[in-house]
This record gives structure tokens, C-alpha cells and sequence, in this order.
């Protein structure tokens, strides 16, 4: 299980691969496992899946077995899902639609708060860009959280730690760039599902994100 897109589509992809090696090339697939040995790792097998926390709760957990474990509703909070660009086509993963997908906003409804849509929650955050063309990486982690401003989000929530890296961390250097003051809280998807469950915000190290989470805490009555 993964808590990274960028870890699920790399290591997704490479199991997927050897697994078709597995069946058309075992040559090859022996060739990778003397290089493992040599390693003292264990051999590749093909007997497990790549999963992502976000799916791993959604499809395998369950949103009812959620629901069933929150002790705070996370009513009034609006959250604009941010994919971003790897975890919905980093490989052949048909749990949710590419281009309309609905696992983090239904995770939102189960945990009480209420989703929001718009444009660039598909799209791309900046971060592959940003040690090459960091102007236009912040150009587009800026369009993206000025999209989620306007259509009324309290944060935005991303499954993936190198966007928030990119639309938390570096957020005010990406405000510099676009010439708009944008203040938007981000959060990694199990901080927002841990307080649904009752965990504290401390820790959570809300506390530590560059941009502050208390307007969001303020809503939650925290």
C-alpha cells in the first residue's frame, strides 16, 4: 500500500510489467530476480497488488466501515479533491474514472463534509516541473488553487505528498508568482479522514503546514 501517486504509479507500473514478463517472458523475469539476489532481497513472485491508501480505503475498507467509525462529522467543511496527474493514469488501475473521478469526494461524503468541484482537481499541481521551470510550475499550482478558491472550497485535499509539497509548502512562493494572495489550506487525505475519527489535530501536525490549517480547524469547532 502507497500513500504517494508518484510510489503507486512507479512501483504499479513495474508490477504490472513483471507480471506480464511472468507470462511472456520469463527470461527476463529471472534476469530482474538474480539481480534481487544479489541484493539479498527476496524474488519478485507477482502475488500481491499496488494499492493506494485512497483505494485501499474506498474499494477494499469500505465507505460504510468508515462512515461507521467516525465520532466527528466534518459538517460545513468544503473540500475540493486535487488527484493530480499521476495516481489517475500512472497505469492500468480501473478503479475510478481518469478524467471524472468520484473516490475522494464519495470519502468526503462518508466522513461528513462536502465536496468540491471544479476544473483542475485532474490536473497536474507543478511539482514534476518545478526544478527546471519553476515559474511555470507555481503558474500552475496557482491556477489550480485559485480554481478551488472561486468555486468556494475551506482546503483543498490531495492523496498525494508531492502535491501538497507543491500547493502547501511552496504556496506562498507561488502567490509571489501569480500576484494573488490565495491562503487555501491543503491537507493529506489521512489527516482529513484521522480527524473524522477523532484524532487530534497536534497530532496530526496540522500545526507544521505552511499554510495554516486553522480556518479549517475554526469550522470543525477544533
Amino acid at each position: 500500500m502507497t500513500h504517494c501517486s508518484t510510489c503507486q504509479g512507479v512501483i504499479g507500473h513495474v508490477d504490472e510489467r513483471l507480471k506480464a514478463f511472468e507470462k511472456n517472458n520469463p527470461d527476463y523475469l529471472n534476469k530482474v530476480n538474480s539481480l534481487l539476489q544479489k541484493e539479498s532481497c527476496s524474488p519478485y513472485r507477482g502475488s500481491s497488488e499496488v494499492r493506494h491508501i485512497l483505494y485501499a480505503l474506498v474499494n477494499d475498507y469500505g465507505l460504510e466501515e468508515i462512515k461507521k467509525r467516525v465520532t466527528k462529522k466534518l459538517t460545513n467543511l468544503k473540500c475540493a479533491a486535487f488527484y493530480g496527474c499521476y495516481l489517475l493514469r500512472g497505469q492500468n488501475m480501473p478503479l475510478d474514472d481518469p478524467f471524472k473521478p468520484e473516490a475522494m469526494e464519495n470519502v468526503f461524503r462518508a466522513v461528513g463534509a462536502t465536496p468540491i468541484y471544479y476544473q483542475g482537481r485532474t490536473k497536474c499541481c507543478g511539482w514534476p516541473l518545478s526544478s527546471y521551470a519553476t515559474v511555470q510550475s507555481f503558474q500552475m499550482a496557482g491556477k489550480n488553487i485559485s480554481e478551488a478558491i472561486e468555486a468556494g472550497a475551506n482546503c483543498l485535499v490531495t492523496p498525494c505528498p508531492l502535491c501538497h509539497l507543491n500547493l502547501d509548502s511552496r504556496q506562498p512562493e507561488v502567490e509571489k508568482t501569480i500576484g494573488r494572495s490565495l491562503g487555501l489550506p491543503v491537507l493529506h487525505l489521512p489527516q482529513l479522514i484521522a480527524l473524522a475519527l477523532g484524532v487530534s489535530p497536534k497530532e496530526l501536525g496540522l500545526q507544521r503546514h505552511i499554510v495554516s490549517t486553522k480556518p479549517v480547524l475554526e469550522k470543525l469547532g477544533f
